[in-house]
């Protein structure tokens, strides 16, 4: 550290370079204000981050409805974080932010801004991003819920699918109100595989609320689409142990509650009197290996 503060000091050494990574449904965008592009080690991996018109903010502002800190960070209007707040915004969660500063002369990296996203404005040519910088001493920790639900989000890092994994590629055969999206590759799939999940047009990104037959209808309206357009869509989760285990084999990850004995024990006794448990309407057990399935009574 004594390095990065003799240089931060020093008018001859002291050539200060940010670097920007911005993380989005598990998709990051790393960009720097130097001219070259910049490798730096963080936290173990080594990150490029590529030149890109971007400029922050040197004063913080104060939002007076949550008192919170908040910079600005001033990117083209093309740039690809810019774009996914053309028209709706992100649906997979929010945009998190963080600001990195190194010097030319030295690889010591030190992080000086942590927040998330929370708004974009673009006016001309450029796009105003201004970012709410995390507060640790006041942020809250959510309690895990005893529910029969599961508490993690599809395709997080608890979940534990990885989104590619998943992806079923197809093609616009008929747009409706720029809402409801025909593909005769949707019938590849039994209807409501892919409701609650996500749709993938070029950079735009869509939750799909219903998916019947070759039809899913999203929740955002895409402005810009023409018929035979390429797609990607990815089924949803509706958080039950079923889904989990039938669909995605990913019982193992399942954060709800799996067992809760039935109000009358003896309402179903197991073929070879081990014990069986309630999941909603199902009664499940499991092998002599561990693995739990349904008994379908």
């Amino acid at each position: 550290m004594i390095i990065f503060d003799t240089d931060e000091k020093s008018l001859q050494d002291g050539k200060p370079v940010e670097m920007y990574r911005f993380t989005y449904a598990n998709v990051s965008y790393s960009y720097t204000s130097a001219q070259t592009a910049q490798r730096a080690i963080i936290d173990g991996v080594t990150y490029v981050f590529s030149p890109e018109y971007i400029k922050r903010s040197d004063d913080l502002k104060i939002l007076t409805t949550s008192n919170q800190e908040t910079c600005t960070i001033t990117v083209n209007r093309t740039n690809n974080v810019a774009l996914l707040y053309q028209g709706a915004p992100p649906e997979l969660g929010q945009v998190e932010v963080s600001v990195f500063r190194k010097h030319m002369v030295d690889d010591e990296v030190i992080q000086i801004i942590s927040g998330t996203i929370r708004q974009v404005e673009f006016s001309g040519s450029e796009a105003v991003i201004t970012v709410a910088i995390d507060n640790i001493m006041s942020r809250q920790i959510p309690r895990c819920k005893l529910s029969y639900f599961c508490q993690n989000c599809i395709y997080d890092n608890t979940c534990a699918l990885k989104l590619e994994d998943w992806g079923v590629k197809g093609y616009v055969d008929r747009f409706v109100n720029n809402m409801y999206i025909y593909s005769t590759n949707l019938r590849e799939k039994e209807s409501g595989y892919f409701t609650d999940g996500l749709l993938r047009m070029g950079n735009t990104w869509r939750k799909v609320s219903l998916h019947q037959n070759d039809m899913i209808r999203i929740k955002y309206p895409i402005a810009k689409h023409q018929v035979r357009n390429s797609f990607v869509v990815y089924p949803g989760c509706s958080g039950l142990f079923k889904k989990c285990a039938e669909t995605f084999h990913n019982h193992r990850n399942f954060s709800g509650i799996i067992y809760k004995q039935p109000f009358n024990v003896y309402k179903h006794n197991s073929y070879d009197n081990t014990p069986a448990y309630w999941v909603n309407t199902d009664v499940i057990r499991r092998d002599s290996k561990g693995e739990i399935y349904s008994m379908g009574l």
